[in-house]
């Protein structure tokens, strides 16, 4: 593009400079982002000082626009603003197994003509065996042919298990020769190439040297034409997917549809195959007539016996290369990417028993509006019914039909993808709020297990919305794409209700008290809920990551205690209280009139340490705050053993409010009295007393001593029934002594 080697490296050099400038930034490193930015404008202004007058418009524009968008960046910096969080989690996917792909764009298009000093990719241990070199295709094929496109049609693999790669080429130069080697630059013998491939949300530049890895035995593990092995593009644009994939010639598979999308843009659909017949045959066909739609086809597990009878490889891809109705009978023209078996062969509609599902790809021309955003992923729950905390957007249609496809994609990061957490889509009828759990399924799709990617199609009617919600076992960027035959809107859903609190806690090993029917119930964390205002409508719910079954109970206060925690368990003033559920509880459209209650949470079994977030979403403010457990900010407890009565003598150093809380293994009734000490003699029968009824001890007895002044007191615990010993637990805000009898 230059008129110098020199100044063609000055370029290449200048544009790798402001794309790490622009990682840095995205990194949160401003002072590297400007030193970089610095770099490549002292860079370009010579050339474009210099050789203003010899450049031809085109080229002189093009570097203008580079020079212009650097020196804007560089100024931009120092605000903060110089990328959205949107564009930064563009270039975070630029990291990429271990190297760098930038975003493509038109101005960053360009390689020098240099020699790359690029690591050779990774091979396979058998490979490494059988290596000779790396080869320059400069040196190996000098007289390359890059027009004529003779013998294209004949590309195949060797010893590379890259099939679904292989077939993807197949089908996309059986549509249009141009297609795929439109994606690589330069169109010549060259020391280096630029290939531009989609990933981690966008088109991005995978830069690769020429050379290609040649056995010692004669095989191939990298694509070429059987009839004519001056075509040399086909290998380097499947180098540069390997690259980008991370496992380089070691490479463990994928699919047809995904990679297509990889290499041009496609929009990938994945469709099963059931009882043998190729599903929607008439629409398919047509689009495959029409050069809109590319088609692979990938066969399930085979048995050696199968496999040699039908002449088809277990667990393959293949491209299909037509599809025609002959005497009334419809047919499949299968193209095997292997070089060394039947390469075509024609299959009945009918007869597809041995394959499992169809790859499409689909002209991004059906697709002309797209819309895309980026974000992050941390994973939330195991649960598969609680949405809280998911990311979920919305789709609002115009007023014509959208024809919508969509495409999840979990980003690559510094590793190859050895195991890959499934994502799932779901798309649900709304109004475009955000769900709390799961509503009217518009779209649920096909399953993958370990993809990185996940699709949707439906058609939005006009005027109405959806929600989008994206889960995934692990947390990770994400981009969502967008694609429609009429413009649309591709936003975050909001709650329907304008007030959202979260608070979080974890059960431990004093507050993991269990299901009601446990004693230690009580001492499961509970919440203070306040209602100000009338007419307050909310969704109410719980949810952990361990899976145990959960639950929550509000309950009603009424009067006033000392101690704000709930004594017992009372489904008479439980407003709400359902079935314990796995991993969450949800509560919707909860109605509370003002006043204040008592939220508990809490696991079916006890003693579960795990930690858990409760959520409410409510039409009017309320206000949510943990309640303390304990009898007190001091306590003092004792353990009785024998027939009883129980005595307990203490004192208090100032005046004070006083909880005490009498407990029996064997359940029995007990009562409290709480008195001066000198009266321990007779507090029994003292009138002057604090005493409580005898109850069941169930939960524990509570007896309430307010105003205390300083002095020394007793407590009385005396029982019903046989059984011997009682826990004592006496609480107060101010230290308690023990006086021994």
């Amino acid at each position: 593009m230059m008129s110098s080697l020199q100044t063609d490296k000055d370029v290449d050099t200048a544009l790798r400079l402001i794309e790490s400038s622009k990682l840095d930034y995205s990194l949160n490193n401003a002072t590297q982002a400007k030193l970089h930015a610095l770099k490549a404008i002292k860079l370009l202004n010579p050339i474009l000082k210099n050789l203003a007058g010899e450049l031809d418009t085109n080229h002189l524009a093009w570097l203008q626009h580079i020079c212009q968008d650097i020196f804007a960046f560089y100024e931009a910096i120092s605000t903060q603003r110089a990328l959205s969080f949107d564009e930064q989690l563009q270039w975070l996917g630029s990291k990429i197994n271990g190297n760098q792909f930038p975003p493509s764009t038109a101005a960053n298009f360009f390689v020098a003509s240099v020699q790359s000093t690029e690591d050779p990719l990774r091979l396979a241990p058998l490979q490494e065996n059988q290596l000779d070199g790396w080869k320059s295709t400069s040196e190996m094929f000098p007289d390359q042919d890059w027009v004529t496109e003779r013998g294209i049609e004949d590309i195949a693999q060797d010893a590379l298990s890259d099939c679904s790669v292989v077939a993807s080429l197949i089908s996309i130069i059986n549509n249009d020769g141009n297609l795929a080697k439109s994606c690589i630059t330069p169109h010549r013998r060259s020391p280096k190439y630029c290939v531009a491939l989609f990933a981690n949300g966008c088109r991005r530049q995978t830069v690769i040297d020429d050379r290609l890895p040649v056995l010692k035995d004669g095989s191939y593990i990298y694509t070429r034409s059987l009839t004519n092995p001056l075509i040399v593009w086909p290998a380097l644009v499947e180098k540069a997917y390997l690259k980008l994939r991370g496992y380089g010639y070691d490479f463990i598979g994928s699919n047809s549809a995904f990679d297509t999308y990889s290499l041009i843009g496609w929009v990938p659909e994945l469709v099963p195959i059931e009882n043998g017949r190729f599903p929607r045959w008439e629409a398919l066909y047509l689009a495959f007539k029409e050069k809109t739609l590319l088609v692979c086809i990938g066969t399930g597990k085979l048995s050696a016996e199968v496999s040699r009878d039908l002449g088809l490889i277990s667990e393959h891809d293949y491209a299909i290369t037509d599809l025609r109705v002959s005497n009334e009978i419809r047919q499949v023209l299968v193209k095997n990417p292997w070089h060394n078996l039947g390469r075509e062969m024609w299959f009945d509609e009918s007869d597809l028993y041995y394959f499992n599902v169809l790859y499409l790809s689909w002209s991004p021309q059906l697709y002309p509006y797209q819309e895309s955003v980026n974000f992050l992923y941390t994973s939330q729950t195991s649960c598969p019914d609680n949405y809280i905390g998911l990311p979920q957007y919305s789709i609002t249609a115009g007023s014509d039909i959208l024809n919508v496809a969509l495409l999840l994609e979990m980003h690559m990061g510094m590793k190859p993808e050895l195991e890959v957490a499934s994502v799932n889509l779901l798309v649900f009828e709304t109004s475009g709020e955000r769900l709390l759990q799961r509503a009217n399924f518009l779209y649920k799709g096909f399953h993958l297990e370990k993809s990185r990617y996940k699709n949707a199609f439906f058609k939005l009617a006009p005027g109405k919305l959806c929600t989008i919600v994206i889960t995934s076992a692990q947390s990770q960027r994400f981009s969502l794409t967008a694609f429609s035959n009429r413009p649309l809107q591709l936003q975050k859903s909001e709650y329907k209700q304008p007030h959202q609190e979260v608070v979080r806690g974890t059960w431990d090993v004093k507050s993991a008290g269990g299901n009601w029917s446990n004693s230690s119930y009580i001492y499961n964390p509970q919440y203070e809920l306040v209602v100000s205002e009338p007419d307050t409508r909310f969704n109410l719910a719980i949810w952990t990551d361990a899976e145990r079954y959960v639950n929550l109970h509000v309950f009603h206060r009424e009067g006033t205690s000392l101690l704000e925690t709930i004594k017992t368990f009372d489904s008479a003033r439980a407003i709400v209280n359902g079935k314990y559920n796995l991993s969450s509880q949800i509560h919707e459209n909860v109605y509370l009139p003002p006043g204040k209650y008592t939220l508990v949470v809490s696991t079916y079994d006890p003693v579960v340490m795990a930690p858990f977030s409760v959520f409410a979403d409510s039409n009017k403010r309320i206000d949510i705050r943990r309640l303390s457990s304990t009898l007190g900010l001091f306590s003092k407890k004792e353990v009785f053993r024998g027939a009883g009565p129980f005595r307990y003598k203490f004192s208090l150093q100032r005046q004070t409010d006083v909880v005490v809380c009498a407990t029996s293994e064997e359940g029995l009734r007990l009562r409290i009295s709480v008195c001066e000490a000198s009266m321990i003699d007779y507090v029994a029968g003292y009138q002057g007393a604090i005493r409580t009824e005898y109850e069941e001890s169930r939960y524990g007895v509570f007896c309430e001593a307010g105003g205390l002044k300083q002095g020394q007191y007793v407590v009385l615990v005396e029982k019903q029934g046989d059984g011997e010993g009682c826990v004592l637990e006496i609480g107060s805000s101010v230290d308690i002594f023990k006086i021994s009898h």
